[in-house]
């Protein structure tokens, strides 16, 4: 697959990214997360958002099968799917993901919920909570934390309350550059709604991947406006 752009090294501000939104989501739809792999026989977000969110919904809970299909579509790094598999019972995972479940609307609570599986820790306790309820949930990686850890702080991982902090900041970051946001929500164009904040996330991923940085606007160090924007 193609390079998506060769911008890499810039820093942003908060409003600089949200203006710039559209754009950076678009390049996340050219990459595998988005369309799938054919190779490994593993969909792209839009399908497996689609049928865990319908289940989650429909049931109440996810399975190990289902946070199985979340590690291989994340890359299955050191064998994650084969260890959360091992590491947790099939009951632990529905206690889980129903618990967390129950808790949506205080992601403080829904995450510490999905970080007492073992072998899933942030990266992917936030994924699960991001397939479950895409409007209001996203996904916390090493590359976005990275991109804008001058917001969010740093992480200690293995550190509950380190790890929680942390994502809640995410997501308050996520809300600002979705109040801000220019382009108009992918998911349905014609509305003026809002943008998921999945969707917010999807865009930062791709922008933080190529080794970007984004802060909030309030110092000047080492930040220059971006380039005019590639068609």
């Amino acid at each position: 697959m193609p390079e998506t752009t060769k911008r890499s090294g810039e820093t942003l501000t908060i409003a600089q990214f949200a203006a710039e939104i559209g754009y950076w989501y678009d390049q996340y739809k050219k990459t595998a997360y988005y369309v799938g792999d054919v190779q490994r026989n593993i969909p792209g977000s839009p399908v497996i958002e689609e049928y865990l969110s319908a289940k989650a919904k429909k049931v109440g809970y996810l399975d190990l099968g289902d946070l199985k299909m979340l590690a291989l579509w994340g890359g299955d790094e050191r064998g994650r799917a084969k260890h959360v598999e091992g590491k947790n019972t099939p009951s632990a995972a529905i206690y889980a993901t129903k618990s967390a479940m129950s808790h949506l609307n205080n992601p403080d609570v829904a995450l510490r919920k999905l970080l007492c599986l073992k072998q899933w820790g942030l990266s992917y306790a936030s994924k699960t909570l991001r397939f479950i309820d895409p409007l209001e949930y996203g996904a916390l990686d090493s590359w976005i934390r990275k991109a804008t850890e001058s917001i969010i702080g740093q992480i200690r991982d293995g550190d509950e309350n380190s790890m929680v902090r942390g994502y809640l900041r995410f997501i308050d970051l996520c809300k600002r550059i979705q109040k801000l946001a220019v382009a108009q929500n992918p998911r349905n164009p014609e509305t003026a709604g809002v943008w998921f904040i999945a969707d917010i996330e999807d865009a930062l991923y791709e922008f933080a991947r190529y080794r970007n940085l984004i802060n909030d606007g309030l110092t000047n160090a080492n930040q220059h406006r971006p380039h005019a924007l590639p068609q």
